[in-house]
Formats: C-alpha cells, structure tokens, sequence
C-alpha cells in the first residue's frame, strides 16, 4: 500500500527541520505544498526539502481565499 503525504503553506523554520529529520529517519518522501512568501522568506529550507528529496509545489504565493477572488486576481497569485 501507498499513501501520499502533502504538507501544505510551508517552508516556516518553526517545522521544517523537525519535518525533514522525521522523514530521513523513516525514509519517507513527501511533497510540500509551499506558498511563495514563505519561500522567498525562507530559501534555504525550500532547497533542503528539494536537496532531501521531497517533491515541491506551488500553494500560491500568499495563500488567500479564492473563492472570494476574480478570476484575473486568481491568475495572478
């Protein structure tokens, strides 16, 4: 059995090495939804979950509501 493992709105240095370091111990691969800001807040753990293996995706790049969005404004983000 598989099971796919996604952590959403990261990378934030309160979880991200505790996260890394629990799934190098288990030798678990996962994909970090990551959301922009934090991104460019915080390069360096993005590339660690990269260089350790994981999968990244974008999770837009300041995480709004975009249900309460216009289409162009969704586009953008």
């Amino acid at each position: 059995m598989r099971v796919a493992l996604v952590f959403d709105d990261g990378p934030v240095p309160e979880t991200n090495g505790a996260f890394l370091e629990l799934l190098a111990r288990e030798g678990a691969r996962v994909t970090f939804a990551q959301v922009g800001r934090h991104v460019a807040a915080h390069p360096g753990l993005a590339r660690a979950d990269l260089d350790a293996g994981h999968e990244i995706v974008n999770h837009s790049y300041t995480h709004p509501h975009f249900k309460d969005m216009t289409a162009d404004a969704v586009g953008r983000e």
